[in-house]
């Protein structure tokens, strides 16, 4: 560990020498920074068969650490961002208790360069326009987030791109177009076609257009947003193999009692098509939907916080061949259909974020089961702790919306106990538990058999998260929020 520290503080030595040489030679102005250290240790059993005779234990501890820079005063209008992470894209050596020794040169290759961007101010009378790879979205978004993922790998992805906001009268237009995958052997030659030789697909093209407002009405906040989304995967031939989805989605809320109580609601519509299928044999239409609703009422005097939240994601009936039912696509997806980013709506800390939303009953893969979700649960920063300390209770029912004949459609239960301290406005430590009990469906693979273990699930973790410098530039949350009601790290 101690080397890991050491290689960390010479990393940012020579970050911060550079950007005193970028400062007083290249004329960038005043460079600010930010950053994060985030260490999360945990260790769960019986994930995979859920037979407690058969011992299947993982444990272990990841760092994230990301760095960023602020140029504000790049030439004229024009301000910047850079962004280098270390985390779980880097490999095992990102690990505590790996024993290689890391020197500079390795260590060099560790950190990825995941925001660099540029912002021209007032370009096109525009209120912001952002070209290059960037994050994009918010945390909870059950359609679309590319970002710092709060999972057990503490995952990071980026997209590169261009971004727009704009805002006329009451009303916020956002769109975004860009790249999440690109694949040329030959940039700029006439062989250099989107999908020839593209060993993982072609490229990924993805698009969005939202307009929201949260001020229509008087004496009442009831935010709104109608938003448009579209990705494409051109796929391992020219012609016959492309994936085109498109989703269209309406979210909508209110803000009551002075805003204790919030309750909010969104629809998502599929549309598009696979050239191929899931057969190969015929194109498939994608015709599935999906809601979300959700209430938090705060209470202010003890500190109490209540949330409720449902999702239901269509699936599409499994009975029958494949090619029988795959001409109309009546499961919901997101843009991960495609290969592209996945939305972070996530409920659990076993179901939701570890290794085991391997075993998570296809909501985005084609002709999936679907999904439902009931959630609840209760948050208490008791006074007596000088308001430091969050306790947190929360528990959650899944189940599959279609099966083959006679099997069943349960998931499983589980139920979180956590406790965040909030030492300082820099520094928060984490701990907890968790516990899935799986169902007869899930243990048996949704087959029509009801013979598989379905032993406990556990989980136990911890986090420490430090952060320094000015709050990083990520995107701007959307006028309708949808945050799981549960946050397994906080980012």
């Amino acid at each position: 560990m101690m080397r890991k520290l050491a290689a960390l503080m010479v990393s940012l030595i020579l970050i911060g020498t550079q950007m005193v040489r970028a400062e007083g030679f290249l004329g960038l102005g005043k460079i600010t920074t930010d950053g994060s250290l985030e260490v999360l240790g945990n260790s769960a059993n019986n994930e995979t068969d859920f037979n407690g005779d058969r011992p299947d234990r993982r444990g272990g501890t990841i760092s994230r650490v990301r760095v960023g820079l602020g140029l504000p005063e790049i030439t004229e209008n024009v301000s910047g961002r850079i962004e280098i992470v270390r985390n779980s894209n880097a490999g095992s050596r990102v690990q505590y208790g790996n024993n290689q020794p890391v020197d500079m040169i390795t260590e060099q290759g560790l950190w990825l360069l995941q925001n660099a961007y540029v912002n021209v101010n007032n370009f096109l009378t525009m209120d912001m326009f952002r070209l290059g790879r960037q994050y994009i979205g918010e945390h909870g978004d059950s359609l679309f987030y590319v970002g710092p993922v709060n999972d057990d790998a503490m995952t990071v992805t980026a997209i590169d791109g261009l971004r727009a906001e704009k805002k006329y009268w009451k009303l916020n237009f956002d769109g975004f177009t860009g790249k999440f995958r690109h694949n040329e052997t030959a940039p700029g030659s006439a062989a250099a076609t989107e999908a020839v030789n593209a060993p993982g697909g072609g490229d990924i093209n993805i698009s969005y257009l939202t307009v929201g407002a949260d001020d229509l009405f008087p004496m009442i906040r009831v935010p709104l947003q109608l938003g448009y989304y579209n990705g494409k995967n051109n796929g391992l031939t020219a012609t016959n193999d492309n994936i085109d989805l498109t989703i269209m989605d309406l979210r909508a809320g209110v803000g009551l009692l002075n805003n204790a109580l919030n309750l909010s609601a969104e629809y998502a519509q599929n549309g598009g098509k696979d050239d191929n299928g899931v057969s190969g044999t015929q194109k498939s239409k994608f015709k599935g939907n999906g809601f979300f609703l959700k209430g938090a009422y705060a209470f202010q005097g003890p500190k109490v916080g209540l949330h409720l939240q449902y999702a239901n994601a269509s699936g599409d009936s499994q009975n029958g061949t494949v090619a029988s039912r795959e001409s109309r696509d009546k499961s919901f997806h997101d843009l991960s259909v495609l290969g592209g980013p996945r939305g972070d709506l996530r409920f659990g800390e076993i179901f939701g974020y570890g290794d085991f939303l391997a075993n998570q009953p296809g909501v985005s893969t084609q002709l999936g089961r679907g999904l439902s979700v009931l959630a609840w649960g209760a948050d208490w920063t008791p006074s007596f702790l000088n308001d430091k300390t969050t306790l947190s209770l929360d528990n959650y029912m899944f189940r599959v919306n279609k099966v083959v004949t006679d099997a069943s459609k349960g998931v499983g239960a589980e139920t979180d106990l956590a406790a965040l301290y909030h030492f300082t406005s820099a520094i928060d430590a984490r701990v907890g538990a968790a516990f899935f009990r799986p169902y007869s469906g899930l243990a048996n693979n949704f087959t029509a058999a009801n013979t598989a273990s379905k032993n406990m699930v556990t989980m136990y973790f911890a986090k420490l998260s430090i952060k320094w410098g000015g709050e990083k530039e990520e995107a701007p949350a959307p006028a309708v929020k949808k945050t799981a009601p549960a946050r397994k790290h906080q980012s």
